[in-house]
């Protein structure tokens, strides 16, 4: 919001100063009912299944937004049934920077091994209900084949692991994908400190061999974050 000059002209009457009216722009970002992001994550727990802490979800929320100026993509390794990508969907959509990339071996058919609930084809619908097909870009794997697949020069601003990793399974992706992150960009381990078996030693190893990380943090119970150096 942008207001006209005052300037310090003594003759200019005093309550024209104190009376000039806001300049309306089209890019006001007061034009639109300011939204709430917690009130986002609660509808999300409400409508979508899946098993992420309602804490865990709001820090993903924030993160996604505080980290809206660094360059690159979000990536949620094992995003299941979506729950943590619909809330770092909305969050793209909302700054309008980069897209997430919802990374997991979603069953392909009812004698899948996997819960199918946490089908390809679930994801899609839930993302369509909610108009983040545009912003959510779902990919058929690992952390490992989806690094595979990027090019040298991409780049993301977010990591998210979560899901029932091993702990080789979650040293494998932390190393495929980190050397991605951009400066400033955070990682996220979900389910570090629970269910998650081994992401605690896997992250050990990390911070041993990798010294370009900072700010490392257990936010909530379950949610580990750390930030990549500057």
């Amino acid at each position: 919001m942008s207001f006209e000059p005052l300037g310090f002209d003594s003759r200019r009457p005093l309550r024209r100063a104190v009376e000039a009216r806001p300049i309306h722009r089209e890019d006001d970002i007061f034009d639109e009912p300011l939204r709430s992001v917690i009130g986002d994550v609660d509808d999300v727990l409400a409508t979508v299944p899946g098993d992420q802490a309602r804490d865990d979800l709001y820090s993903l929320a924030l993160l996604a937004h505080l980290s809206a100026n660094v360059p690159g993509h979000i990536v949620d390794v094992g995003a299941g049934q979506g729950r943590a990508a619909v809330v770092l969907g909305e969050a793209t959509r909302v700054t309008g920077r980069g897209r997430v990339f919802a990374v997991d071996l979603y069953p392909e058919d009812e004698e899948a091994p996997d819960d199918a609930a946490s089908s390809l084809d679930t994801l899609l619908g839930v993302m369509a209900a909610r108009n983040l097909l545009e912003w959510v870009l779902p990919h058929h794997g690992t952390g490992a084949t989806f690094a595979q697949l990027m090019p040298l020069d991409f780049r993301c601003r977010l990591l998210v692991l979560e899901g029932a990793h091993a702990c080789s399974d979650a040293s494998t992706d932390i190393f495929a994908l980190e050397h991605y992150l951009s400066p400033g960009g955070w990682l996220a381990v979900d389910h570090a400190f629970s269910s998650f078996p081994g992401a605690s030693l896997a992250l050990e190893t990390l911070f041993r061999q990798r010294g370009h990380f900072e700010m490392a943090r257990q936010l909530t119970p379950t949610l580990f974050v750390a930030r990549k150096r500057g």
